[in-house]
């Protein structure tokens, strides 16, 4: 079993995210993670994996100094900034002329672009669709991810970004919580 990583690129423009927070919550998230983190994750070579702690590491840090609220926009604006790095703009422009307007289409493509920024962290599935709702499967997610206090939220409010893609109102959340597993819907107008 692969052990769970997170691509560079991915962690980089994390940071970069923290980085345009107000002045006083970016030093507040940066010293949680520690000179050691920051480090590993800036020195790194934009495709290289690291060690999915320190997805978890930050996605804690910066829960814990925006609030729950905060950080939903935090994590949603987070994919926004993803979308337009080199490691998925080119895949990303491809799905925006396939799909237009219709968030289905983004939500059944979220699989392929999980697959470039984490690996052994689970996998995305479409599970069932309507006219404006779609429910997915987040499955096979290692117990440190599927457990952990924040981090479920943080990857719906990620996937909450596929409505910004297709210029679209909607809500993403869980529905259920299994051990290794969640369920979301997504509801658009």
């Amino acid at each position: 079993m692969t052990p769970p990583q997170v691509r560079a690129r991915y962690m980089q423009t994390f940071v970069a995210a923290v980085d345009a927070l107000e002045p006083a919550d970016a030093s507040a998230i940066r010293a949680t993670l520690g000179a050691s983190t920051l480090e590993a994750i800036e020195s790194a070579g934009i495709t290289t994996w690291l060690d999915a702690a320190a997805n978890l590491d930050a996605t804690t840090a910066v829960s814990e100094q925006l609030g729950a609220q905060a950080r939903e926009v935090f994590f949603r604006r987070l994919f926004t900034l993803v979308y337009d790095t080199s490691l998925l703009s080119t895949f990303v422009r491809g799905l925006v002329r396939m799909f237009g307007t219709d968030p289905t289409g983004y939500a059944k493509m979220v699989a392929r672009g999980y697959g470039l920024i984490f690996r052994g962290v689970g996998h995305w599935k479409l599970v069932d669709r309507g006219e404006q709702t779609a429910v997915m499967s987040l499955a096979d997610l290692p117990p440190a991810f599927a457990q952990h206090r924040y981090w479920p939220e943080a990857a719906v409010a990620s996937l909450a970004s596929v409505f910004d893609l297709a210029q679209r109102s909607g809500t993403a959340e869980i529905v259920e919580h299994r051990a290794s597993e969640l369920v979301v819907e997504l509801h658009w107008s």
